[in-house]
């Protein structure tokens, strides 16, 4: 473990004397890199983000910026709001808030404290909790840190960014923009709704545009590199515009005293209601609830692939002719399709199908790989919600994929009896009348888990 020299960047005058001189002579534990930044003043709504933006600058003006990005550990102490919160590296983040070091009933505790006016002793205790905290927090077993490792980056970006209204890449792209247009309204016309109607407009025409622009590209790539790269960046765009990131940042909302704060000021009535409470962070999610997320994350990778459903249980010969005519129709999807299967560029243990394996029934090998990516992927976050998350993050995972579980089911049930009508043999008529008990039993214990 490395061993990072503390410093302090106060701008604003703001950390007494002897509370600068106090931290920068404690033994910080190895491995972290502790420093302090201040700022005068907060606009409410930007509470959290602000600070997001400070962790930023801080590790910029370093001479070794990703080190601290990865291990740093920013306590930021503002003026106006009288407040203390808490940055850490990539890291550290997700073991920080979800053992309850950085959210949860402690650390907004330490926060009140400031906020009743004794900001130099929240500092000295933040300080504190965290020294002791964060080594017991980031520490797995042998066999835990061996899981952790095989988690593939994609799953760790999907629970990072479900994060908090800051803190997260969506903070910086969807949400900090959102805030901005929300300090205009409410210093113009005092409502809460036209900010909300007007990037729900803008979602829409960017979906709209995403699916003419890339619909009409892939007809005439022929390259595989740029296949492959037109694809990564349609998946790209896709998962930007489609992340709920303000659901998520509302539910969760109730961890942190900035983006309480952040919440409140934003003037969506009732909208600090909807937070978890601050309980559920820093403990882990019961067996059940953890079962029952790794099966809603199941439904929600599958509920997308009803149409490779469908296709793979047709016979060989219409699979191929299938297959075939999308080639002369669009070669560049049909391409993706293949390529996806036969390499293995994202997942190595998958076993690899030859060109012609794939060819013999192309959409079973194309539906089987989807199912097994999105089964490894549930198993992921079983793993992790057992080893690392925190029970809020486990059940607002939960709340958001409600959603499109349902919508997935329904779109199963369309396309499966408009399947059966054609198709006399269908094999999915038991498949139909067993799904909807099924999901009925699921939803009732999302729900249950939510509300109690």
């Amino acid at each position: 473990m490395l061993f990072y020299k503390p410093f302090v960047i106060d701008k604003h005058g703001i950390v007494p004397q002897e509370q600068k001189e106090w931290f920068l002579s404690r033994k910080f534990p190895r491995g972290f890199a502790f420093a302090v930044a201040t700022v005068d003043g907060i606009e409410p709504v930007e509470t959290g983000t602000r600070a997001d933006e400070i962790f930023e600058e801080t590790a910029k003006s370093l001479k070794a910026p990703n080190n601290f990005k990865e291990r740093g550990i920013l306590l930021v102490l503002s003026k106006n709001p009288e407040l203390i919160q808490v940055r850490t590296g990539s890291d550290i983040k997700l073991f920080a808030r979800s053992k309850g070091v950085c959210a949860g009933p402690k650390y907004i505790q330490i926060q009140q404290m400031a906020l009743k006016g004794s900001l130099p002793d929240a500092f000295v205790i933040m300080t504190k909790h965290l020294i002791t905290e964060l080594p017991i927090a980031t520490e797995l077993s042998f066999w835990e840190r061996v899981g952790y490792n095989k988690v593939s980056s994609a799953v760790l970006n999907e629970i990072n960014e479900f994060g908090l209204p800051s803190d997260s890449f969506y903070s910086s792209m969807l949400l900090k923009p959102v805030l901005k247009l929300r300090v205009w309204e409410l210093n113009t016309s005092g409502s809460w709704w036209i900010t909300y109607l007007i990037i729900g407009i803008l979602i829409y025409v960017l979906r709209q545009l995403v699916g003419l622009i890339f619909g009409s590209i892939m007809k005439h790539i022929k390259n595989r590199l740029l296949v492959l790269l037109s694809v990564i960046l349609h998946i790209g765009i896709g998962i930007f515009l489609s992340i709920p990131a303000f659901s998520s940042a509302a539910i969760l909302s109730s961890g942190r005293m900035e983006d309480i704060i952040a919440l409140k000021a934003s003037g969506i009535p009732y909208v600090e209601y909807l937070g978890l409470s601050a309980d559920n962070w820093g403990v882990s999610a019961p067996l059940l609830i953890i079962a029952i997320l790794v099966t809603m994350r199941y439904l929600k990778g599958v509920s997308g692939e009803v149409k490779f459903l469908l296709l793979a249980h047709l016979p060989a010969e219409a699979q191929l002719r299938i297959f075939m005519a999308l080639e002369k129709k669009d070669r560049g999807s049909a391409e993706n399709l293949k390529y996806y299967v036969t390499w293995n560029l994202f997942d190595l243990e998958m076993e690899e199908v030859s060109d012609e394996e794939f060819m013999k029934e192309p959409f079973t090998h194309i539906y089987n790989k989807k199912s097994l990516t999105h089964l490894k992927s549930a198993g992921s976050w079983g793993f992790l919600a057992m080893v690392v998350l925190s029970k809020a993050i486990v059940v607002t995972a939960i709340y958001i994929w409600s959603i499109p579980v349902l919508k997935g089911y329904y779109d199963h049930i369309v396309a499966i009896r408009k399947f059966n009508k054609a198709n006399t043999d269908s094999p999915f008529k038991l498949y139909t009348i067993f799904l909807f008990p099924a999901f009925l039993l699921v939803l009732f214990w999302v729900l249950r888990s939510i509300f109690g």
